[in-house]
């Protein structure tokens, strides 16, 4: 139950500060020290918001993620 809670924590995190600056991409270690979370967790919680289509997720050198608009008016 704990580890839910935890992932759900940390989802509302990122999607928060991916709102805030929502014409910005940041890669997982740029996220992971603006959440103060270990890579693993963060890339757990990072794809399971991507295939529920709530974070943009871009692969390769330049990849990263950033907030889709229809994530920002969530309520």
């Amino acid at each position: 139950m704990a580890f839910i809670n935890q992932q759900f924590n940390i989802a509302i995190h990122v999607l928060v500060f991916l709102g805030k600056h929502s014409n910005e991409q940041f890669s997982s270690l740029e996220l992971c020290e603006s959440v103060c979370v270990h890579p693993v967790q963060l890339r757990k919680v990072m794809r399971l918001l991507s295939s529920n289509k709530l974070v943009e997720t871009r692969y390769g050198k330049k990849g990263g993620y950033r907030a889709i608009d229809d994530c920002l008016n969530i309520s």
